[in-house]
């Protein structure tokens, strides 16, 4: 409840600091993204009829079901109030005005109203359309359409009228669950909505204080006008719109962050203490006598030192560049800060049996069969072409085939890289291959809490490292590293580098853990008996996970088509 509300605020919630009325400027209206349907002074927004009338007054097409104007209406006022550049007096009217409308009993008038005057707008609409065609004959059944409607039993335009009882509970019971009418929603919405309709409760993530996850995903994303991460069913919990539009507490997200976190694994002693040998460098002297003294060369073990080997390689690569004055310092293009620094990516993880790493604008495969998915044999339409999958810079893969993490490099982080490649882009494809790993270990549950994938992004000489998993069945949780640098200087080196190596050979333990992971699934003894049963069984409940997948980015810069205009092909 808002604070200076009389008790009975629900019945009129009139501030008494609110003196006259405010205007909306066309700025505002703009940044906050609102509709165009609170036309009326501010006075009058807790006036039922005359907000409604407001609405017909200067809408060209409406819906006859009051549930999706209802729930537009709920939307603005809720954005009018936790606004920051309306006066604080307005935001508190529109919040005592929010809540005035969630009251079941102010709901339902509203309901009452809306089909009174939405039937009235109809008619008139029809006979204005009928005489401006000149179709006088038409207006004239119009005007005795509407003279025999009012003579009905049940006529919505006397006040003694009643709505159904039962109708109205379905409607407040769709309104309650779905949040809108499917009718007046973007394409990207609904099938956003659909998937949303698949999910069970007793299957959802439900947090310690009786709040499910998705559902909680699901209310933010029908607010959105934009594309988040939450339409592709990730949670990101160092999101900070979460806390910005206060989807979730600080305390919800510290849980979704602990919910059966991922497990980092440590490099071992002797590695770390390899490493430390290189902690005294301040210059490239330093690093050139001790490169040059390589013990473990005298009797080498491919599997005890070739991470050693790695270390060595790897900082006798990055030698000749300190070497050379300012090489750091001075613009590069992606390309060499790929074949110059990051290749130790590469070398590092295809040091792993099966593992290769396949860099050059790949297209991903699970991206591809993401978007194919629901492609149909040729019918009463032609057969649609097969869509690519997202180009990768980098994609990790197994055996050539499965893929098990993506990367994404950029020569400088501009902000708008870091928002779009590490913050959109990368966290979709990373999900895309989690679910392929899934369909290969076949919806297993018990591998499925383990399995895990790697995002990788570079901007230049910074790098960041991604973990996806699945704590609980529908949405995928992503934990994100700090930045890890290679520093423009090599007196730097020891504090710098030396952590992005160790956390480099981390990297390569998850990856390898994951390997082995696909490998136990090759290696569990098959059910042989009922193999053809099986084949023909539904596994609906099984793989429903599967269905639970990325949305289609809208082609306008992630902005939903607006209704009734001309869709706009999917890109990703």
């Amino acid at each position: 409840m808002v604070k200076g509300l009389k008790k009975n605020s629900l019945k009129k919630p009139l501030l008494d600091s609110l003196n006259g009325s405010f205007t909306i400027p066309y700025e505002t209206r703009k940044q906050l993204r609102l509709p165009n349907i609170l036309h009326l002074k501010t006075k009058h927004w807790s006036n039922i009829h005359h907000v409604i009338a407001d609405f017909f007054d200067n809408a060209n097409n409406w819906d006859s079901h009051p549930n999706s104007f209802y729930t537009i209406l709920l939307n603005t006022l809720q954005k009018i109030s936790l606004s920051k550049e309306c006066p604080p007096a307005l935001t508190s009217y529109a919040q005592a005005t929010l809540e005035r409308y969630n009251n079941s009993a102010i709901k339902k008038d509203f309901f009452n109203d809306y089909i009174k005057q939405e039937r009235l707008a109809t008619l008139k609409k029809e006979e204005e359309y009928a005489i401006q065609e000149g179709k006088i004959t038409g207006a004239i059944l119009s005007g005795q359409g509407a003279k025999s409607f009012r003579k009905k039993v049940n006529d919505i335009f006397q006040d003694n009228f009643e709505v159904d009882q039962e109708r109205f509970q379905d409607e407040e019971d769709t309104q309650d669950e779905e949040e809108g009418s499917n009718d007046n929603i973007c394409e990207f919405l609904k099938n956003f909505q659909s998937k949303y309709r698949l999910m069970r409760n007793e299957e959802k993530w439900e947090l310690s204080d009786g709040v499910y996850v998705e559902d909680v995903l699901y209310k933010f994303g029908m607010r959105c006008s934009f594309e988040h991460l939450c339409h592709s069913w990730i949670i990101d919990p160092d999101d900070k719109t979460y806390s910005k539009y206060k989807v979730f507490s600080p305390q919800q997200l510290e849980e979704i962050k602990s919910r059966n976190p991922v497990e980092i694994p440590e490099i071992r002693d002797e590695l770390a203490a390899y490493l430390g040998q290189f902690d005294k460098i301040q210059s490239t002297i330093d690093l050139r006598k001790l490169l040059v003294t390589r013990e473990f060369y005298e009797n080498y073990d491919n599997e005890k030192h070739a991470d050693m080997d790695w270390i060595c390689r790897t900082l006798d690569n990055l030698l000749p560049l300190y070497e050379k004055k300012n090489t750091f310092k001075k613009s590069n293009n992606e390309r060499w800060y790929q074949n110059r620094i990051w290749t130790m990516i590469d070398t590092l993880l295809e040091t792993i049996e099966g593992i290769s790493v396949v860099r050059g604008e790949a297209c991903s495969a699970s991206s591809s069969k993401r978007k194919n998915q629901e492609r149909l044999p040729a019918s009463v339409e032609k057969l649609e072409n097969k869509k690519m999958g997202r180009r990768q810079d980098l994609i990790i893969t197994n055996n050539e085939i499965i893929e098990m993490g993506v990367g994404e490099e950029k020569s400088a982080d501009n902000n708008t890289n870091m928002i779009l490649e590490r913050g959109l882009k990368c966290p979709k494809a990373m999900k895309d291959t989690l679910l392929q790993l899934y369909e290969v270990i076949k919806y297993n549950k018990d591998l499925i809490s383990s399995l895990n994938v790697v995002g990788l992004t570079t901007f230049g000489l910074e790098l960041y490292i991604d973990i996806m998993d699945n704590p609980v069945n529908y949405t995928c949780r992503i934990t994100r590293s700090e930045k890890l640098t290679i520093p423009h200087n090599i007196e730097e080196l020891p504090e710098k580098t030396l952590p992005l190596l160790s956390a480099l050979l981390s990297l390569r333990l998850l990856v390898s853990k994951n390997s082995l992971l696909l490998k136990t699934r090759q290696d569990t003894k098959q059910e042989l008996k009922s193999s053809l049963k099986r084949a023909f069984s539904n596994a609906e409940d099984r793989n429903i996970i599967s269905k639970i997948s990325c949305a289609l980015t809208p082609e306008e810069q992630g902005r939903f088509k607006s209704p009734g205009k001309k869709a706009k092909r999917n890109i990703s």
